[in-house]
């Protein structure tokens, strides 16, 4: 019915097909992951250039969008700076501070 030709014009173009559709899947699912980490490098970027925030008492760590801080500070004041800061950073849809401790005294 469909000369050899024909047959294999289609299967190349199947194939093409295919193969754009994985690489698109792909990319955006690394452009999304390079978003992630590119939000966590720039909070942790912005407690590096605040004075009063130990970067090594807190974690950050960004999945879809969503920052999630953790460890202990010494004050409720630097608590507050490190929501605040990541909160501030382009493309936080949300910060998730619940397991981000304040020191007791």
């Amino acid at each position: 019915m469909f000369s050899a030709k024909f047959k294999v014009v289609a299967a190349s173009f199947l194939l093409a097909l295919s193969s754009s559709i994985y690489a698109a899947s792909t990319m955006e699912k690394v452009g999304q992951d390079f978003s992630d980490t590119g939000i966590t490098a720039s909070v942790m970027a912005l407690y590096v250039k605040d004075t009063t925030l130990n970067i090594f008492k807190i974690n950050v760590e960004t999945t879809n969008g969503v920052v999630t801080l953790s460890g202990t500070v010494d004050t409720q004041e630097e608590y507050q700076k490190a929501v605040s800061l990541a909160q501030s950073v382009d493309g936080v849809k949300a910060v998730n501070y619940s397991q981000l401790k304040v020191k007791s005294q």
